[in-house]
């Protein structure tokens, strides 16, 4: 922590995305924390549009600090 009371570090997380047999979904777990009382994770559902990019379709909050 700094003198600030801000703190110099925040970290991401975003785990590999589990796919659907179908190839058109995915679920993966994201979060970012920068203090003790500031993160927060959420599981992101993906689909694959017909043109082969991935779009968010829906973020389910999962914790918060």
């Amino acid at each position: 922590m700094r003198r600030d009371g801000l703190y110099d570090v925040t970290t991401h997380t975003l785990t590999v995305p589990v796919v659907s047999p179908d190839g058109s979904e995915a679920l993966a777990y994201a979060d970012s924390v920068s203090g003790p009382l500031a993160g927060g994770g959420y599981l992101v559902l993906l689909r694959r549009k017909p043109d082969g990019a991935w779009k968010i379709a829906g973020r389910m909050g999962l914790w918060i600090s």
